[in-house]
């Protein structure tokens, strides 16, 4: 029997509805299969992980001006849990992405009837192509801006039902650590809102006085980052300048079509595959009313439209001229909510559900296989992936050349960060963040490493020389010839300087 109250979700049958513990079982399985998945596939870490795992020597305020610290934080965090290890930032990224999916499933059991439609709702994501492959490979930041996103859109509808000040002070948390993730949040956040104004269940909630509690939380804790931002020689608008105007030229109408080309390469990388199969599945959904909270999904459609309207409007100005798919991780992700939330009738056919719960299925089967045949097929069909990089055997020659510990200093690319799994106790900094030099630990040696195909060479010895005030440019140079797993032909050169006595602050 279904039972409505005002404009409160219908309540189903408890027997009928799978819930929570449902979502979470999925939810586990699902991360699971990947997290074992990847560690079998790989001993190396890609660009962003290898990253993360150079910046986790410290725990600092800030780490590089263009991104905010969150996800280091986090990647902090797991390295002490579980070791200078794959391990570690694999775990760290999964539980990112675990906590998008879990927020956004709470948020979408507040807005929709059925519970079980909720769980589709949140595993819809496999159908956008950025949580489908990009999140198990290359995101970090993006990943912590989508959990923020999906905590902040679960708090403004909690807000709306309660008005209560948790309800407030979550909401700023959940603001804060989207802007403590990625400055492109402020896309989300101020969408969100622009809608909670444009929706009257909400507005009452935004204009407040309580509202205070959300701003005075979200300026709070974003306090010691900004203030730490402050100092940096980066500002917001030079960085906007370099980033998202970058293709600008003197032609108005040049940019204008840049920045239409990239949206709608957004629009349909994000969108596309969904709207493929939303419509193939429920063109002929129930034709009664929509059960699902009329509130809520005025919001979420609101809040699309405010995104996409703000980036029309920006684009028109000469505002945006590029764009990059990580930039709007947390824009439109609750697209298929929204779409659902239209077909959540009291008339919805179950074969519908069980249909399109099967093509989810299949689609992430699909990218299972996809990213299991892409790193085994080596250099065929084209170059090998970052997973197939040979950095573990480049670390054990290393270690047989004479390397115990000491510092590491490396090129550019994922060298540095992967060596670092293969010596955890030495300090290892790397050309390409020049200022992020954590304290030696303990005397030791100098190695000088790099990938012969990415790093000039005179520049990395010249950063050497004056950051640690050893001159090295001397010292004979050794090379280390390497093929890339599962690849036929492909190498990895790498050169080194080995000092077996530190010089200056190479210690």
């Amino acid at each position: 029997m279904l039972t409505v109250t005002g404009d409160a979700s219908p309540t189903w049958p408890r027997r009928a509805a799978p819930g929570l513990a449902v979502f979470l079982g999925l939810l586990g399985l699902y991360a699971g299969v990947h997290v074992a998945l990847r560690l079998h596939l790989s001993p190396v870490l890609a660009i962003d992980d290898a990253r993360e795992l150079l910046l986790s020597q410290t725990l600092e305020l800030g780490y590089l001006p263009r991104q905010p610290p969150l996800y280091n934080w986090l990647a902090w965090g797991s390295v002490r849990l579980l070791g200078a290890t794959t391990a570690a930032l694999i775990v760290c990224r999964y539980a990112t992405l675990g906590l998008a999916y879990l927020f956004l499933y709470l948020g979408a059991r507040l807005v929709l009837a059925r519970p079980g439609l909720a769980i589709l709702a949140a595993f819809s994501l496999v159908l956008m192509a950025p949580f489908s492959w990009d999140a198990h490979a290359e995101l970090t930041h993006s990943l912590a801006a989508l959990a923020a996103a999906s905590a902040g859109f679960y708090a403004m509808v909690r807000l709306g039902r309660s008005g209560s000040v948790l309800a407030y002070l979550g909401l700023g948390t959940a603001f804060a650590a989207g802007f403590l993730a990625k400055f492109s949040f402020g896309l989300f956040g101020g969408s969100l809102l622009v809608a909670a104004l444009a929706t009257p269940e909400y507005r009452r909630r935004v204009l407040s006085p309580r509202f205070g509690l959300t701003v005075g939380t979200a300026l709070l804790l974003c306090l010691p980052y900004a203030l730490w931002f402050a100092e940096r020689d980066l500002s917001i608008t030079r960085m906007y300048a370099e980033e998202v105007r970058r293709e600008a030229t003197s032609s108005y109408l040049r940019g204008v079509s840049s920045g239409f080309y990239y949206l709608g390469r957004m629009l349909l990388v994000y969108l596309g595959p969904f709207g493929l199969v939303f419509f193939a599945l429920f063109r002929r959904a129930g034709t009664t009313a929509p059960t699902a909270s009329t509130s809520a999904r005025r919001l979420v459609g609101s809040l699309l439209l405010t995104e996409v309207g703000l980036l029309v409007a920006a684009i028109l100005a000469g505002s945006v001229t590029y764009l990059r798919f990580r930039w709007l991780t947390p824009a439109f992700f609750l697209a298929p909510l929204l779409a659902l939330s239209w077909v959540d009738t009291a008339d919805l056919a179950r074969r519908q559900l069980v249909r399109y719960a099967g093509t989810l299925l299949v689609v992430e089967a699909l990218m299972v296989l996809a990213l299991t045949v892409n790193v085994l097929r080596g250099d065929a069909l084209g170059e090998p992936s970052r997973l197939n990089a040979p950095y573990d055997q480049v670390g054990r020659a290393l270690a047989d050349a004479g390397f115990t510990r000491g510092t590491i200093a490396a090129g550019e690319g994922p060298l540095a960060g992967n060596l670092r799994l293969r010596f955890p106790e030495a300090r290892v900094i790397r050309l390409t963040n020049p200022d992020y030099l954590p304290p030696a630990s303990s005397a030791g040696q100098c190695l000088v490493v790099w990938d012969e195909e990415t790093v000039d060479r005179p520049a990395l010895l010249a950063w050497v020389s004056s950051a640690l005030g050893a001159r090295v440019e001397s010292e004979p140079v050794q090379t280390i010839a390497v093929r890339y797993h599962h690849a036929r032909a492909r190498t990895l050169r790498v050169s080194y300087v080995l000092i077996r006595a530190g010089r200056g602050d190479c210690r």
